[in-house]
């Protein structure tokens, strides 16, 4: 069961794909009935996940190039 505070799944997407389709964080507010704070911490919430992803993917692709230029594998 969901906790007072917290957003169901479906209803966090709706929130972030409406802000991704560049809609204003007071209109996505409305819509979904949730306060502008909460749609504020949901986009920070998402934008920290998103740097830690991408940090990650990057860390290890570039790994992974220093390895094949290493081994002369690659690309040229």
């Amino acid at each position: 069961m969901l906790g007072m505070n917290k957003l169901s799944i479906a209803t966090r997407a709706q929130i972030l794909s409406m802000l991704c389709e560049g809609a204003a964080m007071r209109s996505v507010s409305r819509l979904t009935d949730v306060s502008i704070n909460t749609v504020s911490k949901l986009l920070e919430e998402a934008g920290r996940f998103c740097a830690g992803f991408h940090d990650v993917k990057h860390r290890c692709s570039g790994e992974e190039r220093v390895r094949q230029s290493m081994s002369g594998h690659g690309d040229q």
